[in-house]
């Protein structure tokens, strides 16, 4: 039956249904039994021991996940702490380049300066000779 049905029959007077008052009664009374009955057979009741469970569910879960999140920032900072490694390594070897060049630039430097002052010298004689070979012919 349908609960508007047992509604009805639990409003209805008994002296209106016909039927004797205990019988009505005993109806309303056994659906409040099957209520009561179906609303704990359907409902989870909890015992200390399930609880007990539970929590230690719960802190054994919590455990494995701090557990895990520390393995996570553990391996990172490994990571980071062998990019930074390799980053320094890199930028003292780079540094190492720089000063070769640097030696070599400087050395070339001093070379064309040797080579200018040369060269400066070979010019002034050249010319001086150009001089007097022009002076020379020109005086004959």
């Amino acid at each position: 039956m349908t609960d508007s049905i047992w509604a009805f029959i639990a409003a209805v007077p008994s002296e209106l249904a016909g039927l004797p008052t205990w019988m009505l009664n005993g109806i309303s009374i056994g659906g409040l039994v099957t209520f009561i009955v179906a609303g704990l057979m359907t409902s989870r009741l909890w015992t200390k021991s399930q609880v007990d469970m539970l929590r230690e569910d719960h802190k054994r879960d919590v455990s494995d996940l701090k557990e895990r999140y520390e393995t996570h920032l553990n391996r990172t900072i490994e990571l980071w702490q062998g990019r930074t490694e390799d980053a320094i390594r890199r930028e003292q070897e780079w540094r190492g380049v720089a000063n070769r060049w640097q030696e070599v630039s400087e050395n070339l430097g001093a070379a064309v300066g040797d080579m200018q002052d040369q060269s400066a010298t070979t010019l002034g004689i050249v010319q001086e000779m150009q001089r007097v070979r022009y002076h020379g012919r020109a005086g004959q």
